[in-house]
């Protein structure tokens, strides 16, 4: 089932180490080629299927973070028997992204121990304690606390599954995996949204924002009934030293191919006043839009792709601080954002936001390096020597 021959470079396993690394000859190990990179076709059923289930987690991560401001508008004098501050609502969104800073690289040292599948299980256990937390609070204090929890499985989330989709993707759709993960996102976001409006609408205005955080429960215990069904990651069973295990998980993945390589118009009106408004709101919402599809092209997903450019023995400490790092500007945003648009006023906000932006163009442009094509080992050896 396995081609050990040189047109499926290997992934050798050394007979004094654990440690995995790129070999172009024959050994011991099994093949690059099992690990994910297939000459020819397309990801199958079980490898989507693997994607999808994991993915869930992007659509808990989306979910989570976007219910939280329809949940503010909606929460009026529920918490604390009085109406939220602009300091109340600041440290319940921001306190997400805070846990999820220091839960990341704990998951790394977690993933690495027991498996990228545990971290998983462990996520959901976290969002949906959070979401029954958030459901049941009655205070500001118990809502932040229940922000806590499910920003921790942010973390743990945020980190793990696009390392475990791109250590199960065959190499020529490891981005196309990974991106799913972060469309996943995305679509969590829009779902909460729509939630969101529904509940505000149409619910309880004492419940109804009970309703939005606490469903955030339903996705993850799906989760983790698919997760039971999930195999262990080959990369982390070979540097564990189950290369036997490996073989056998990649033989379920790729089957016998595993050994052969790896708007709408807008009416003239005669009121110009109505108009300029008009023009200045679709003006808005079209940035906004144009916005969102840049992130969502770029910065929304690369960064979560981070995990691809460690070798396998850092690679789960490496993801785990890099997702840190990401989380620490996310809680730093969460935490000035409301201050920010008080002092300086939406535009000069959004102008500071777009040089911060512009230093982060210059450095992606000038020092990330291309990983198109290239298998997870061979990515690792780009890096060499830094």
């Amino acid at each position: 089932m396995f081609d050990d021959s040189q047109d499926a470079p290997l992934i050798a396993r050394r007979d004094d180490e654990s440690e995995v690394d790129v070999a172009g000859r024959g050994g011991n190990g099994y093949s690059e080629a099992s690990a994910g990179k297939v000459a020819g076709g397309r990801p199958g059923a079980f490898v989507w299927a693997l994607t999808a289930s994991a993915g869930i987690s992007g659509l808990l991560f989306g979910y989570d973070t976007g219910v939280i401001s329809a949940a503010l508008v909606s929460i009026n004098s529920s918490l604390s028997g009085r109406p939220l501050t602009s300091l109340d609502k600041s440290i319940i969104t921001s306190s997400t992204s805070l846990l999820a800073l220091l839960a990341s690289p704990l998951s790394s040292i977690l993933a690495d121990r027991y498996g990228r599948r545990r971290v998983i299980l462990v996520a959901d256990a976290l969002f949906t304690f959070g979401a029954l937390i958030q459901c049941a609070s009655s205070t500001v204090p118990a809502m932040v606390a229940g922000r806590c929890v499910v920003g921790a499985g942010v973390g743990a989330a945020s980190f793990v599954v696009p390392l475990y989709i791109a250590e199960v993707a065959p190499a020529p759709y490891r981005g196309m995996l990974v991106t799913t993960n972060v469309l996943l996102i995305t679509a969590g976001q829009v779902v909460a949204y729509v939630i969101g409006w529904l509940f505000a609408e149409h619910g309880s205005p004492g419940t109804g924002w009970r309703w939005m955080v606490g469903l955030g429960a339903v996705p993850s215990v799906v989760q983790a009934l698919l997760v039971m069904f999930m195999p262990e990651t080959p990369r982390w069973l070979v540097m564990k030293g189950s290369v036997d295990e490996a073989r056998r998980v990649v033989g379920r993945i790729f089957g016998r191919r595993g050994g052969g390589g790896e708007g709408e118009g807008v009416r003239a009106v005669a009121d110009e006043g109505w108009w300029a408004e008009l023009y200045g709101a679709t003006v808005i919402l079209a940035s906004i839009i144009l916005y969102v599809a840049s992130y969502a092209l770029g910065l929304g997903n690369v960064p979560w792709m981070q995990s691809e450019l460690f070798p396998l023995p850092v690679r789960s400490l490496g993801s785990g601080v890099a997702t840190a790092t990401n989380w620490l500007a996310n809680f730093a945003v969460g935490l000035t954002f409301l201050p920010l648009m008080d002092a300086l006023g939406p535009a000069r906000t959004f102008v500071l936001y777009a040089l911060v932006c512009s230093v982060g163009y210059g450095l992606v442009w000038g020092w990330y390096p291309e990983t198109a094509g290239l298998s997870l080992e061979e990515v690792g050896v780009l890096l060499e020597g830094w």
